[in-house]
């Protein structure tokens, strides 16, 4: 598996635009691979993001988002919200982001990367 053979960097995982038939599989598996990467002693070497179009952890839910969002600070998961995926670039390990606040786009390197399909 990917997320056994991670030797730590920069892992990235992302909601896309909702709705999806599970809105908390993203999150399911970024919580799975953190403790993974405990497990494997790789956490202290990685950075861990998770980005969502959406303005909460759980758009679905806001009583879940709240209960989710001190989880993943307590994780020292990394949370930008409004952050559309546009395009990722598979041979240089680039995902492109257009902040859906004022229209920019910003570029994330990362080592590990996990799509939820819409």
């Amino acid at each position: 598996m990917l997320r056994e053979n991670f030797k730590g960097g920069k892992a990235m995982f992302i909601l896309p635009t909702m709705p999806i038939k599970c809105g908390g599989a993203p999150q399911k598996i970024m919580y799975l691979s953190e403790e993974t990467f405990r497990k494997n002693g790789v956490r202290k070497n990685s950075e861990v993001l998770f980005n969502t179009s959406a303005v909460n952890l759980f758009p679905n839910c806001l009583k879940f988002a709240d209960a989710l969002k001190p989880i993943a600070e307590s994780k020292g998961i990394k949370v930008t919200y409004k952050s559309l995926l546009t395009h990722v670039d598979k041979d240089n390990r680039v995902a492109t982001f257009k902040n859906l606040d004022d229209g920019s786009l910003v570029k994330h390197n990362f080592d590990f990367l996990h799509i939820a399909p819409p």
